[in-house]
């Protein structure tokens, strides 16, 4: 059931404004350490393979059933240890590749920035929560899975708990949805890392059950991406052109089995524009500690791969980030706390594909860009822009 039949705004339900804690471990983490990285070998390993890969935290063979049949080989680049939460591995058949990762976000690069951009609206929420709090907090996806987790490391000589971003992804793969296999298996990825890495920290609990993929809903006359009117697409919504659009918002949360009142931070609400079938256009609303770190118009070619990781093939690289979609516009809201009333920190967005049609390449995107901010930013819970918040559009 969408948020709207339920009769809760899709906007309204996961801002979480950054907590003055995370606000400290950023800084600190930031002031105080760089992590560098850590090779254990790039040599790749064929069949016959070990029992478990990726440092032993993940069973092969629910690794090999997400990839073709062929030889497959698998490369451990970065193991974690004691006080040093990292992991990467990749496991490969043909041309498509299992990765997984774990780093402090401030080691993620690339794939912190364009976190939001990558996630689609056949994300759902991944959740592992119970009365004391959540305890996973991410996204999965058809190919793509990450949560955030904490990890106490020594600075200076005293415990001061810093943001993981652990991802598993297929790359090049098909069409397949294997998010309920990913969220499995991001999962066993953070709680691997909370114990090899002996970050101090509870255990995350097992994901909630995972949402379906809402199905793309056809474009009619009433507005998309919650506030957006279809006329204001141009004349490629207009008339029969109206019938090739259509549009998917993430679904909602579950709160099953978690705090009352609970609202993780870093939840991406997405809603994606498509057209003859393709995603070419989408908005997206991310409060929490990944708002102030999504990316922004002009800022690709300035984006780096993990610095601790070795880059992937360029080719891999290329389509991973063609997914992502090119930002196009963006504006920042910023709500400090005071008097009680929470502060909040929500980072509006606009992407378009790369190689959209010509008509949609010709959608007036300030205009409705600014009509989406005008509804999203008045959900219970969003932050709104300020008159004088920068605009950007690229």
């Amino acid at each position: 059931m969408s948020t709207q039949a339920r009769g809760v705004s899709p906007l309204s339900i996961f801002r979480s404004r950054p907590s003055s804690r995370t606000r400290v471990v950023a800084a600190g983490l930031a002031a105080a350490v760089v992590l560098t990285g850590c090779s254990v070998g790039n040599d790749k390993k064929a069949d016959p393979l070990p029992a478990k890969v990726c440092d032993g935290l993940l069973p092969t063979k629910q690794v090999k059933a997400l990839l073709p049949k062929g030889v497959v080989t698998v490369r451990e680049d970065q193991k974690p240890e004691p006080k040093y939460p990292v992991l990467h591995c990749e496991v490969s058949s043909g041309d498509t590749s299992f990765t997984a990762s774990a780093h402090p976000l401030n080691m993620s690069g690339s794939d912190l920035v364009q976190l939001a951009g990558s996630t689609t609206a056949a994300s759902a929420p991944l959740l592992g929560g119970n009365a004391n709090g959540v305890t996973l907090n991410g996204m999965t996806g058809p190919d793509d899975a990450w949560v955030t987790r904490e990890c106490n490391l020594i600075i200076n000589g005293s415990p001061l708990p810093v943001g993981l971003l652990v991802r598993v992804r297929i790359l090049d793969g098909g069409q397949s949805d294997n998010r309920e296999q990913l969220a499995g298996l991001v999962a066993r990825v953070a709680a691997g890392v909370n114990e090899h890495a002996d970050c101090g920290v509870a255990p995350p609990d097992r994901p909630a059950p995972v949402l379906p993929a809402p199905a793309p809903a056809p474009v009619t006359d009433a507005n998309v991406c919650w506030s957006v009117d279809p006329r204001l697409l141009g004349p490629a919504a207009e008339g029969a052109q109206r019938a090739r659009w259509s549009s998917a918002v993430t679904p909602a949360y579950p709160a099953e089995g978690l705090a009352p009142g609970t609202n993780p931070g870093g939840y991406v609400q997405k809603c994606d524009l498509f057209y003859d079938n393709r995603r070419v256009l989408s908005f997206t609303a991310v409060g929490g500690y990944l708002a102030p770190v999504a990316e922004v118009p002009g800022e690709r070619d300035r984006l780096t791969h993990r610095v601790s990781s070795p880059v992937p093939a360029k080719d891999a690289a290329a389509k991973a980030d063609t997914a992502v979609g090119t930002v196009v516009a963006a504006v920042n809201a910023e709500r400090a706390e005071d008097a009680g009333v929470p502060g909040c920190y929500t980072a509006y967005r606009m992407s378009r594909q790369e190689g959209a049609p010509a008509e949609v390449a010709g959608v007036p995107v300030e205009t409705v860009f600014r009509a989406f901010v005008a509804g999203a930013q008045t959900a219970p819970g969003n932050c709104p822009v300020a008159p004088d918040a920068p605009w950007l559009f690229g």
